[in-house]
């Protein structure tokens, strides 16, 4: 990809928005080209080396960096995020169902899935279930 400093190891589409992200093999992570730039930005640090990168709207991102998955903010509120329970995640995954919704999928190596999702309220915001859900069961985790 023109304009990044490294091999990409992931490319991830936006959920619920139009952007892209991407990983390196050191672990940082690249916004993709948009607006009248058109070129790979360097998102900064702070989360340690990247596993993996969601994009949301409102230029917000969900982070999977170690044992600790985070989000970072973006434009229009988007919080609380959710605590994952304990587990060495390995897999960050994110989809939207329709309008406003987003749910996030976190699986480690072990086969272990369990999801979140937010919604967007009346005034614009996204609110995240409180709570991350064992995708096997169907029964709240942590």
């Amino acid at each position: 990809m023109p304009g990044t400093h490294g091999e990409l190891v992931s490319l991830r589409p936006g959920v619920a928005c139009g952007g892209l992200a991407a990983v390196d093999r050191s672990g940082t992570v690249w916004r993709g080209p948009g607006g009248a730039t058109g070129r790979w930005r360097r998102e900064p640090d702070g989360d340690g080396p990247v596993l993996a990168v969601v994009p949301l709207p409102d230029e917000a991102l969900v982070v999977l960096a170690g044992d600790r998955c985070v989000l970072r903010p973006g434009g229009l509120y988007t919080g609380p995020f959710p605590e994952p329970p304990p587990a060495a995640y390995t897999r960050l995954a994110g989809t939207s169902r329709w309008n406003g919704h987003i749910e996030l999928v976190l699986g480690d190596d072990e086969g272990r899935l369990v999801h979140t999702w937010a919604m967007r309220d009346s005034a614009g915001c996204w609110r995240w279930d409180a709570r991350w859900w064992e995708l096997r069961d169907a029964g709240p985790t942590g």
